[in-house]
């Protein structure tokens, strides 16, 4: 049995990426003597596993099996002013609301900032979490957003062929983002406005995730969001949970959708022509002599 060595390190250590990615770039992981460098390493029974910690020790581990789990997603509709986040002293974290079975081994795809609600997806498994997360699947995701003055034509159109923006949420250009790792470009994949009840929302779609997307592509454009929640991602809406409740999925669903989305992009299947025998050669030849 194979298991990637990232996910090891997080059932069995509790290792978050971020500190998974911190070992790969100082090189403090070794697997079988051989310095590990990318999240694609895998691991098996029997392998043995060096880090070098710290204080300059060395921890050494043989893989003698592998922990099992069940893949899991968790749908959350996550309220207003808590934090996606493991720890924090000064802000109420995501996963005081969920179980405490949930809290060492589920990990958030695409946070959401401590002013946005809406639907959080939770899983158990790091597969989906690069899944959902690589903008070459397109997996979609859509917000309703309220903002304090109607959308103009014009905009929804700039939001669409996207725009150079600061990190400050200020218009740049593509020669400032080259120079200035601060400036990215922001575009939509779909923008609808409407008012409903005096209020103006506007229903934006995304394929990608980029720190305070939505947020600074509408500050650019000189608008003020009063309010933004994320109300769909792929096939599943967040209409039938309340603010600060789950629940929660077996990730069946989601592998199928890995499943055909790699019969999709692979190669195509060409058909091997049969290599006929000597025998039905001569008949061949023989009819078509006959016929002449």
């Amino acid at each position: 049995m194979v298991m990637l060595l990232y996910t090891y390190f997080q059932k069995t250590r509790n290792v978050s990426r971020r500190e998974y990615d911190a070992l790969l770039q100082s090189k403090a992981i070794a697997k079988n003597n051989d310095i590990v460098g990318s999240f694609d390493e895998q691991v098996a029974i029997w392998d043995l596993i060096q880090i070098n910690l710290p204080d300059d020790t060395i921890e050494t581990e043989k893989v003698e099996y592998m922990p099992w789990f069940s893949p899991k997603i968790v749908l959350f509709h996550k309220p207003l002013w808590c934090v996606c986040s493991k720890d924090d002293p000064h802000n109420r974290i995501i996963y005081e609301y969920l179980p405490k079975s949930r809290h060492k081994d589920f990990w958030y795809i695409w946070r959401l900032d401590k002013e946005s609600t809406g639907l959080l997806l939770l899983t158990n498994e790091s597969k989906l979490v690069d899944y959902y997360e690589n903008p070459f699947h397109d997996v979609h995701k859509v917000y309703e957003v309220t903002l304090s003055t109607p959308l103009r034509t014009k905009d929804i159109k700039k939001m669409k062929t996207g725009q150079y923006v600061t990190r400050d949420g200020e218009l740049s250009t593509e020669d400032e983002m080259k120079k200035t790792v601060d400036t990215e470009l922001l575009k939509c994949v779909a923008v609808s406005s409407r008012i409903i009840n005096g209020t103006n929302k506007v229903i934006i779609t995304l394929n990608e995730w980029k720190y305070r997307h939505i947020r600074r592509l509408l500050s650019s454009l000189w608008y003020k969001v009063k309010a933004l929640k994320r109300i769909k991602v792929w096939k599943r809406h967040i209409w039938s949970i309340k603010p600060g409740r789950w629940k929660i999925e077996k990730a069946t669903w989601v592998n199928a959708s890995i499943k055909n989305d790699e019969k999709k992009n692979a190669a195509p299947y060409k058909k091997k022509k049969k290599k006929q025998s000597k025998k039905k050669l001569w008949k061949r030849a023989k009819r078509a002599k006959k016929v002449k």
